[in-house]
């Protein structure tokens, strides 16, 4: 069917949003009802067959005609078929049904090609979604007049697929996108502020208040978060939201929750248990329930030749009542009803519920029910299936197949034990896999945290807690040497699926295993760095730092200075890693500090001379392309100070070729960045602004990875698109930053202050100027920089502007009062004409 919306009678229906209007209010209407509805109306006034009903609402699927006749009942009563005299959907026995009212196609305004798809980062559910159409209508109803809906039921009941699945239907209505937030990982409510500004693709850096990004990113965008679960936080989510409502006109919020947020803006949609029927009753009317018709399609997919008959009827009846109508019990019941029969499934069930009653008493009773049904499901596990399971519930966020045979093995086993029980937990549905080309698994919130419960209570809770560090240690160090082998891209795609678990190991070994932090917080920084976690890192540093005594190791005290050095830390710091690369005779180490030590603009000539006789006397032709770049960066810095330029330009593009080659981007990037000075030292102001522009185009394209060259380039290009009168692209350009950075934070602010007051400068405000003149002296004082070219120019051609204009006492008292500004503050002062 196409787009078009059929209107018939008081009834509009439109197809691709599956949706039935009478009037502006949705009509409940069932999945299957729908499609027969759909199939009718595409023929009015035509006889279409059964068997051609039965195909288009059960594709692929053998059901009895009493399935549809149960479904066109169902669409009779939704369209009040017969009352008031309208007539709908007549029978012609023995042949099929035939639509009989009036039917009007109405036209709609094309565009000339379909618009984009909303980007969102929802996960993608792999099973059909039974008995929640009416909510979903309704949440359409709700969230056109609200802007915050939280979707309220118990454990388990199916709000994480209601969610999702109203936002598959209706994210053309959001624009700007969908930010899905998972809150499961999130224990500590200090992050929530975090955790939404990541999901938005908001950059977090040191000492910057996630929501100065976040409450400028939201603005005036159309956009819909949608935050599941959140029970366990939600005064932290509410204070949260409270925020962004009020900064966002046009925001739309969905919650997933166990319980309300509690404040006054919020509007709660409870998600009801799905429909059970009461005995005695027909199949047909049992399978017009949503509980029955979930768990027979359920066990259909497992067993063809399943059906509901009279036979089986009171049992299935009876699971689904016994389940409360919680779908996630429903789901993990129909992976045994194949073994076990109805009956024998209904026998195992009784059992564990009454074995639930000597429980907790303090737990709520939808919480006793899902426990029993957890509970009874993993007695009918086998127990090398229960010690995988309990074992790789300590990982957060999911898991890969190494992982869990480093997690589950004893050793006393072969690893394919470890993967027949994970595949059978996958049959029963609890773990999940998804069908990425490397396989991920993860938990349903409940499974993981009733198997949690289960490794404490064999004891085991420590040990598995030790493997997971000792894992996560292993797969760190792994990952600090396949930095330099392996392009970013693919870098980054194998290690931050595994930062959850990386974060949760780094929680318990800074007590107990304190060597294994410090080179896990090491060995971290590149990918940290990658994923522009900046601020992450930086506290993850200063830990290990305090942590690194004497008898700490040197090769992990090497390693360490050489993260703090990667990481922007002092000349001191770098030095140290050279001396210590050193003692422990790391060449390859010692040449990647060699580029650390040269490339800062304060260390002197003779230091930079001295790097560069080190890097080739240590230099291995075997090394990887990586590193080796490096080792041009040196060469390129002492052309660069012996006023070399044209060559140092030369030999940057030969390492952006180098670089280009192996897919690092970040260096090439970086690269980039050196060439634009060298150019402009050279006098090629028109080249050096191409430069800047190109860089500004990489940076924004690729957001969140290279943002320290976006700053400098944006800024200083900027800058010298000012000085040669080129206002207009100036402006864009620096509202293009403005924009970025007001999103993004603030890194790195050294690099581009000087910039920021010559834009001050040129634009005339004078007082501002020479505030951030003040500033930025302060921050390369404490940072032990100097200056590059471009900072230079700049410092020196701000002092030319406000020398004639500002008295030297009151260019002194404006620079004291630049000295105590905070990087936020003084990127707003610089930014003021550009408020995006």
């Amino acid at each position: 069917m196409d787009d078009h919306p059929i209107s018939f009678g008081p009834y509009r229906l439109l197809a691709t949003q599956r949706l039935l209007l009478e009037g502006d209010r949705p009509v409940r209407l069932g999945s299957r009802a729908f499609d027969i509805l759909a199939a009718l109306v595409e023929r009015p006034g035509e006889v279409v067959g059964k068997e051609q009903l039965i195909a288009r609402a059960w594709p692929q699927t053998f059901v009895e005609e009493s399935n549809l006749k149960i479904q066109v009942s169902a669409l009779r009563r939704a369209l009040g078929d017969g009352q008031g005299g309208n007539r709908y959907v007549l029978t012609v026995p023995g042949r099929g049904y035939n639509f009989v009212a009036p039917v009007r196609r109405e036209e709609i305004l094309r565009a000339a090609s379909a618009p984009p798809a909303t980007p969102h980062n929802l996960p993608f559910a792999v099973t059909r979604m039974i008995g929640r159409d009416d909510a979903v209508a309704a949440l359409v109803a709700r969230l056109s007049r609200d802007r915050l809906v939280t979707i309220v039921g118990a454990g388990g009941i199916g709000k994480t697929r209601v969610a999702p699945a109203f936002v598959q239907e209706n994210a053309q209505r959001y624009p700007d996108g969908v930010a899905w937030v998972d809150l499961a990982v999130v224990t500590d409510s200090a992050t929530v502020p975090a955790a939404l500004a990541t999901a938005l693709g908001i950059t977090l850096v040191p000492k910057i208040d996630p929501f100065e990004a976040m409450l400028a990113y939201v603005g005036t965008r159309t956009l819909l978060i949608v935050i599941d679960n959140a029970e366990h936080l939600t005064d932290a989510v509410g204070r949260a939201l409270r925020r962004l409502l009020q900064a966002g006109p046009a925001l739309r919020v969905l919650v997933t929750s166990q319980q309300p947020l509690r404040f006054s803006s919020e509007r709660i949609f409870r998600l009801e248990p799905l429909a059970v029927p009461r005995l005695p009753c027909t199949v047909e009317a049992a399978l017009s329930h949503s509980a029955v018709a979930l768990l027979c399609e359920r066990v259909t997919a497992i067993d063809l030749r399943f059906q509901l008959t009279s036979g089986n009827l009171t049992a299935v009846v009876q699971i689904c009542q016994r389940l409360d109508g919680v779908a996630l019990a429903i789901e993990l019941a129909a992976a045994r009803l194949p073994l076990l029969g109805a009956q024998g499934l209904l026998e195992h069930l009784d059992s564990r519920f009454d074995l639930l009653t000597s429980g907790d008493r303090n737990l709520p009773l939808r919480q006793h029910t899902l426990r029993a049904t957890v509970e009874w499901s993993h007695a009918l596990l086998a127990e090398d299936e229960k010690r995988v399971l309990r074992r790789v519930a300590i990982a957060f966020g999911g898991f890969d197949l190494d992982l869990a045979r480093q997690l589950a093995s004893d050793g006393g086993e072969d690893d394919w034990t470890v993967l027949d029980a994970l595949g059978g937990l996958i049959e029963r549905s609890w773990v999940n896999v998804d069908a990425a080309p490397v396989p991920r698994y993860t938990f349903a919130e409940t499974a993981r945290g009733y198997a949690l419960l289960t490794l404490h209570e064999a004891g085991e809770f420590n040990a598995v807690r030790r493997r997971h560090g000792e894992a996560m240690w292993r797969l760190m160090e792994r990952a600090f040497a396949d930095f330099w082998i392996t392009g970013d891209d693919a870098y980054v795609a194998r290690y931050a699926p595994e930062l959850d678990n990386f974060r949760a190991a780094m929680g318990w070994v800074r007590e107990a295993e304190p060597l294994w932090y410090v080179s896990m917080a090491a060995a971290a920084i590149p990918l940290l760095r990658h994923l522009s976690l900046i601020r992450e890192a930086v506290e993850y540093l200063a830990v290990a730092d305090g942590l690194a005594g004497p008898e700490m190791p040197l090769a992990q005290r090497a390693r360490l200075a050489l993260s703090m050095a990667m990481l922007g830390g002092g000349r001191t710091t770098a030095e140290r890693a050279v001396e210590l690369h050193q003692q422990v005779q790391d060449d390859q180490g010692l040449y990647i500090s060699a580029y650390w030590v040269a490339t800062r603009n304060e260390i002197p000539l003779a230091t930079v001379e001295q790097m560069v006789a080190l890097k080739r006397r240590v230099e291995n032709p075997g090394w990887p392309p990586k590193v080796l770049a490096l080792g041009r960066g040196i060469e390129e810095e002492l052309l660069y100070r012996q006023g070399r330029y044209v060559d140092a330009v030369r030999s940057l593009d030969r390492r952006i070729l180098m670089c280009e080659a192996i897919g690092a981007r970040d260096a090439v990037t970086s690269a980039l960045m050196y060439k634009m000075i060298a150019t402009f030292a050279c006098g090629d102001v028109a080249a050096a602004v191409a430069q800047g522009l190109e860089i500004a185009r990489r940076c924004v394209a690729l957001n969140n990875s290279y943002r320290l060259a976006c700053t400098q380039a944006c800024t200083f290009t900027a800058m010298l698109l000012l000085e040669s009168d080129e206002r207009a692209a100036a402006d864009q350009l620096a509202r293009k930053f403005a924009s970025l950075d007001r999103t993004l934070g603030w890194p790195h602010s050294s690099d581009a202050a000087d910039g920021w007051a010559l834009l001050a400068a040129l634009d005339r405000r004078f007082d501002d100027a020479a505030i951030l003149i003040g500033f930025a002296d302060d921050l390369h004082r404490r940072g032990e920089m100097n200056r590059d070219a471009l900072a230079l120019a700049a410092r020196k051609r701000v002092m030319q502007l406000v020398e004639g204009v500002i008295a030297p006492a009151r260019r002194d008292d404006l620079e004291r009062e630049g000295r105590t500004l905070e990087p936020d503050d003084a990127a707003r002062l610089a930014l003021a004409r550009w408020p995006n």
